[in-house]
């Protein structure tokens, strides 16, 4: 494999999955199986959140126009769908969004489906199942799962909610086996897990568990029906982390 440079598409690295797709939106469904042109590229995928990132939060579907400006997704949003240029997009898990403008730089930690509807865009993501690249010119480039790092060092105080890569690593949990049907097993390194919040991705706190304060602990998840979850963990040392696992 070929290693992936700044280049036209960005500066950060990471496999790539370029697609060449037909000149009309309305065509683009029907024709997208035909017309894709595959090239894949390998790198570590890092990025820093901006402190002048504009907070988009709001569950009701909406349209955002604005151009050449940073946006910070967080996992409520609902339904919004990008229309301006040249903007660099954060999106955290959780987040129902779509892009349909052009020359964009998006970073997607997603599993639910995301649009890439406009042309000559870049998109970093964990999966490229999510991604549906329906433009014309656009790079989606696939870190692989859990790689994809955000850094929050400068972000706005009134943002996401979300706690920082190095908090995240200084705890270092996993949640496993993931997609799992019955049983799921909470793992921190460097912390004991006290408490387990299991939501959807609307946010609904669908089951609450005290956890035994050790590295490993389990929690019986079979009454849920299937579906994308997030597992949120607070951990002794007041952490509070999240992970997303798929109930089968």
């Amino acid at each position: 494999m070929r290693e992936c440079g700044a280049g036209p598409w960005g500066g950060v690295n990471g496999f790539s999955l370029s697609f060449m797709y037909g000149s009309k939106m309305t065509h683009r469904l029907l024709l997208a199986p035909l017309l894709a042109v595959a090239t894949w590229c390998y790198g570590q995928c890092t990025t820093t959140l901006p402190a002048d990132a504009v907070i988009v939060d709001d569950a009701s579907p909406q349209f955002v126009g604005g151009s050449n400006l940073n946006y910070w997704v967080c996992q409520d949003a609902s339904e919004t769908i990008f229309t301006g240029d040249n903007n660099h997009i954060w999106i955290e898990a959780g987040a129902y969004v779509s892009a349909g403008g052009d020359y964009n730089t998006i970073y997607y930690r997603g599993l639910v489906a995301f649009g890439l509807m406009g042309d000559f865009n870049t998109c970093y993501a964990e999966n490229d199942g999510p991604v549906q690249n329906l433009g014309q010119s656009n790079a989606v480039i696939i870190c692989g799962a859990g790689q994809l790092a955000y850094a929050y060092d400068s972000v706005p105080a009134n943002g996401c909610g979300v706690v920082g890569v190095a908090e995240e690593a200084l705890a270092g949990i996993g949640v496993y086996p993931n997609p799992t049907s019955g049983e799921l097993t909470i793992v921190t390194h460097a912390a004991y897990a006290q408490q387990l919040r299991i939501t959807d991705l609307h946010g609904r706190e669908l089951l609450q568990r005290s956890l035994d304060r050790s590295p490993r602990s389990s929690v019986d998840v079979s009454a849920l029906a299937s579906g994308l979850y997030m597992a949120w963990v607070v951990t002794s040392n007041g952490v509070v982390l999240r992970r997303p696992f798929v109930k089968d």
